[in-house]
């Protein structure tokens, strides 16, 4: 069986429900929404494991806080992405007149990466102000496709979650996307995770965050890909901030998923460096 994996970015205001839609992603129905709003603080992480015709997509989501703030942070998680989304409240007309900004921020950093229109909160009927005119105009005028969805009910977040994948693996329809509880598991960075998840083939899943450290042109980039896989490149490119890979290792009856992280040795990142 293939097993591709992929990063994706959930980028948009706050309090536009990418918590919440990634929530629904993991969970596959909507009684995992929660009412009470909670600022993700900084950024939060999660596994989803997708299965779709020729295989299985492992999707690295990174769910990023929208304050204006966070704007250098987030930068150095929308490095490396293959695939984001940008979400707005159709009931707040400012959250969408704010879509061509972070359409600007992704492609700044990286130009290469597809995105997707996700228009949140449809099931407040009475409240909404944006209309799907509007969205398909703005989708029209940047290139992407749009969906809008309720986290609260359900409606359309598998169409979303299709659509994602479509991004990252054009050839499939996402006719076939299987969401089953045993193919789904959440790790939050030093967050434990549930021994009763898992894909059937580990009775436990572990995972750790592993950082790189020590002073540039010291070899930390070289390991990582040796780590990954790759072959060794002779010519030294420091590290734009940080960089990151994911790990699965089979011990025994358990499978440790690895995020290891290598880091810029500059003095002057050593704030980025503590998050």
């Amino acid at each position: 069986m293939k097993i591709s994996t992929a990063k994706v970015v959930a980028l948009g205001d706050n309090e536009t429900g990418k918590t919440a839609m990634l929530r629904w992603f993991l969970s596959g129905t909507p009684a995992c929404f929660v009412d009470h709003y909670t600022p993700t603080l900084g950024a939060d992480f999660c596994i989803l494991e997708v299965k779709v015709d020729d295989g299985e997509f492992h999707l690295y989501f990174w769910d990023l806080n929208g304050c204006t703030p966070f704007k250098l942070l987030r930068r150095y998680y929308i490095h490396g992405m293959n695939a984001y989304f940008i979400m707005f409240d159709v009931t707040r007309p400012e959250t969408f007149e704010h879509v061509r900004d972070w359409h600007d921020e992704a492609r700044k950093v990286n130009p290469k990466a597809t995105g997707l229109l996700i228009g949140t909160h449809i099931d407040k009927v009475q409240e909404r102000k944006v209309s799907e005119e509007a969205i398909a105009n703005v989708a029209r005028e940047l290139g992407y496709k749009a969906i809008t969805v309720s986290a609260k009910t359900g409606e359309h977040c598998l169409d979303a979650l299709r659509e994602i994948v479509k991004i990252l693996a054009p050839q499939d329809n996402g006719e076939h996307v299987a969401l089953g509880r045993k193919d789904l598991y959440k790790v939050g960075l030093g967050s434990n995770i549930p021994s009763n998840l898992g894909n059937g083939s580990f009775n436990k899943i572990a995972s750790a965050k592993v950082a790189i450290l020590g002073d540039n042109e010291t070899g930390k980039s070289a390991l990582l890909r040796w780590i990954d896989g790759k072959d060794f490149m002779p010519d030294y490119k420091p590290t734009f901030c940080l960089d990151s890979i994911i790990k699965d290792v089979g011990v025994g009856i358990t499978c440790a998923s690895l995020f290891i992280w290598d880091y810029n040795g500059l003095h002057s990142i050593r704030n980025i460096r503590a998050t």
